[in-house]
């Protein structure tokens, strides 16, 4: 199952941007990107109350948390993302990610990506 995220471009750059998840934002991208993380988090806490177990909002939250400097808050919703399935998610940049490696790199866990 493919989902829409609006954080995965930890990769490329470690916790810094947003990806759209659709043309309407749900899950906050323009928000993050954009620096405002006040109205971030209280869109995303709002949805996370809706379906607390949405990757895409709990990764899209822990980020905005981090940005915020909410460190403790951002960690609890990473380590949750490792409860749950883990499922391919979609980025801004077109670079499918999965959702554990995201809350990893969230974490600064290895992923188990190697380079040559």
């Amino acid at each position: 199952m493919l989902k829409s995220l609006a954080t995965a471009l930890l990769v490329a750059t470690p916790l810094s941007t947003a990806a759209v998840a659709n043309p309407v934002d749900n899950y906050a991208a323009k928000a993050v990107s954009s620096g405002d993380y006040a109205s971030a988090i209280t869109t995303l806490e709002a949805q996370m109350r809706e379906n607390p177990n949405d990757e895409s909002t709990l990764l899209n939250l822990a980020l905005a948390y981090r940005k915020a400097k909410r460190i403790a808050e951002a960690q609890a919703l990473y380590e949750r993302v490792l409860t749950l399935d883990n499922y391919a998610l979609n980025t801004t940049r077109g670079v499918p990610m999965w959702s554990h490696d995201v809350a990893l790199r969230g974490l600064g866990r290895p992923t188990g990506y190697a380079s040559r």
